[in-house]
């Protein structure tokens, strides 16, 4: 029993300060582009992602948990107290290197850091038939589809918008953007829960009522102002809206990190108390306000090397980056796929950069990140390795 307690107030504690760093190094991918292209400043940037993060999180996170849970090392290999430590491991080594990448201001994927604290500690313990090898494929091949995509949708996107010289077309692409950025998560919701009409139904209401109020609010918002500040109003809310879907699809990928292997240790060391839904929601809840808290607190630390550095923005430029990331995830969490929101913003903000041609772009930050995103897995691997190595003795009876 005292082990039991040992290892729970471990796994409690590590999820919880991975969710904190998840929320300072991740913070850039949300409002890193809203805040380098001045639509909105720091503090008011920094508190709309922590709301919507939350709001993602206790809404779309289950699906990345599962994965995280069960879905990429083979549990039924193990007894309970190691299962409960492959999981502590996995959270420890993972927050080491992310508080090295956030010292460094550099923003990584915190979706790898897992993934490679699982992988090593499967590996040392088990060897090849610890990983579910298949699980792990699928996630590798989409992190070579989500910055295609990514960078793809955002250089047709930022084509568009910078044709739209008239006002009235940037009003109808705001529109456009509405409907688009509420039915879709609704509809994946829904999906869920209903059959595909009923799905379908509810998404498009929801999304034409949102269309509308939005249009409601505006108009009588700007009826007084003359075009040019029409537009500047505009712009900036479209920054927003880029700030509100990229923080709720971070909540909706990331808050698995903690929850998951979380989940796996209370689960292991208490079925019964681990398989409680109630249970289930108050790990998704504690590690969303983690990365909340994160993000309020230390998010401002690595905004800079997104929102500035990879190429310069402007208000409309940093809504089609953050709108690109948001399509491009939002389907994947639906799935269960956890991937990298640090490739989807990095594809999003290449777009951007090519669509105003390749010499916009600034080559060696984007090395850097690259570099840093590629060393992810095996780094935090050996951190696993070498944890397991000095736990296992101590920890398992």
């Amino acid at each position: 029993m005292e082990v039991q307690i040992c290892l729970g107030v471990a796994g409690v504690v590590s999820a919880l300060l991975l969710a904190i760093v998840n929320g300072a190094n991740n913070a850039a991918n949300i409002i890193g582009t809203a805040v380098g292209s001045r639509a909105l400043g720091l503090r008011h940037a920094l508190t709309l992602a922590a709301v919507f993060d939350l709001l993602g999180s206790l809404t779309f996170g289950y699906f990345i948990t599962k994965t995280f849970m069960s879905g990429i090392v083979n549990v039924g290999l193990y007894g309970r107290y190691e299962v409960t430590l492959i999981a502590l491991i996995s959270l420890l080594s993972a927050t080491v290197w992310v508080i090295v990448a956030t010292r460094l201001k550099i923003p990584i994927s915190i979706i790898q850091a897992v993934i490679g604290g699982l992988l090593g500690a499967g590996l040392i313990s088990r060897g090849l038939e610890a990983i579910n090898w298949l699980i792990i494929a699928i996630i590798a091949i989409s992190w070579f589809v989500v910055p295609a995509a990514s960078t793809g949708i955002a250089y047709v996107t930022t084509k568009l918008v910078v044709k739209a010289k008239k006002y009235k077309e940037l009003f109808g692409a705001a529109l456009i953007s509405t409907f688009l950025i509420t039915a879709l998560p609704i509809f994946l919701l829904a999906s869920s829960l209903f059959n595909i009409v009923l799905s379908v139904t509810y998404s498009v209401v929801i999304g034409v009522l949102s269309t509308v109020m939005f249009y409601a609010y505006f108009v009588m918002r700007v009826r007084n102002l003359d075009v040019r500040r029409k537009r500047n109003l505009l712009t900036k809310y479209l920054a927003t809206y880029a700030v509100v879907t990229s923080a709720f699809i971070h909540g909706a990928q990331n808050v698995g990190t903690s929850a998951g292997p979380l989940l796996l240790m209370l689960t292991s060391l208490s079925p019964e108390l681990g398989g409680l839904p109630l249970i289930k929601f108050m790990v998704i809840a504690l590690c969303a306000l983690g990365i909340a808290l994160g993000i309020g607190l230390w998010g401002y630390s690595v905004v800079g090397t997104i929102g500035e550095q990879i190429t310069s923005l402007t208000r409309l430029t940093a809504f089609t980056a953050q709108l690109s990331m948001f399509i491009t995830l939002i389907i994947l969490s639906r799935l269960g796929i956890p991937t990298s929101t640090v490739l989807a913003i990095v594809g999003g903000v290449t777009g951007v950069g090519l669509a105003k041609g390749i010499k916009a772009i600034n080559i060696r930050t984007l090395a850097r990140l690259m570099a840093m995103w590629i060393m992810t897995i095996p780094i935090v691997a050996l951190i696993s390795i070498a944890l397991y190595l000095v736990m296992y003795p101590y920890l398992l009876p």
